[in-house]
């Protein structure tokens, strides 16, 4: 098994890449399909198919390829351009402007991520929502690297001052939609889950 913890350092071979900053699964069949890596504050988030990823640790994840190949990835945000209709009004000195006298088309860049079909993105500090009501915060996801289906997700669970990490089976995930993660079992039934030490990662 391997951890795809998010907010984990992403090393190519060659340095330093970024680190994890959402993943993205297929719902349907549990499985990670990408990570977007973050590669600094001036630089674009990059998608990263998970068969390129060599080996995994809540800490770290080391890709099998260059940084400059890394650059050249599908960028996680890019631009659309959409036609949209702005009023053009009189600039007649004392003349009402009650009303546009046409409608002016223009194309206005809008930020859209990069998703395959019928595919989520999820980051850290997305919402858990126990069948009584939220319980936590998603923190990583434990990963069959032979199908690169999802076998566990780790919760934060908790406040600030009482925070543990549990581990919730795949099978207990109801659905996943809107940046929330909807489980089958209630409140209860996550506090008496296996707990792991919050400490054991570097953040």
């Amino acid at each position: 098994m391997m951890d795809i913890s998010i907010h984990a350092k992403v090393n190519c071979i060659d340095g330093h890449g970024g680190t994890v900053s959402h993943v993205i699964l297929n719902p349907f069949t549990n499985t990670i399909t990408h990570i977007v890596v973050h590669r600094g504050i001036m630089e674009e988030e990059r998608v990263v198919p998970v068969d390129m990823i060599v080996e995994s640790t809540p800490d770290r994840i080391l890709l099998s390829c260059t940084r400059d190949e890394l650059h050249h990835l599908q960028p996680f945000v890019y631009d659309e351009y959409i036609k949209k209709e702005i009023p053009e009004y009189s600039d007649i000195p004392g003349e009402a402007l009650y009303a546009p006298l046409v409608m002016e088309e223009i194309t206005v860049p809008v930020k859209q991520e990069f998703l395959p079909p019928d595919e989520l993105a999820i980051q850290r500090g997305a919402r858990v929502i126990a069948l009584d009501g939220p319980i936590g915060q998603v923190d990583e996801f434990v990963v069959d690297p032979v199908n690169n289906r999802i076998s566990d997700l780790v919760l934060r669970e908790g406040h600030f001052w009482g925070q543990r990490d549990v581990t919730i089976p795949v099978n207990q995930i109801h659905r996943v939609e809107d940046d929330q993660v909807f489980l089958k079992i209630d409140r209860q039934a996550v506090v008496a889950s296996p707990s792991i030490p919050v400490k054991r990662r570097r953040l």
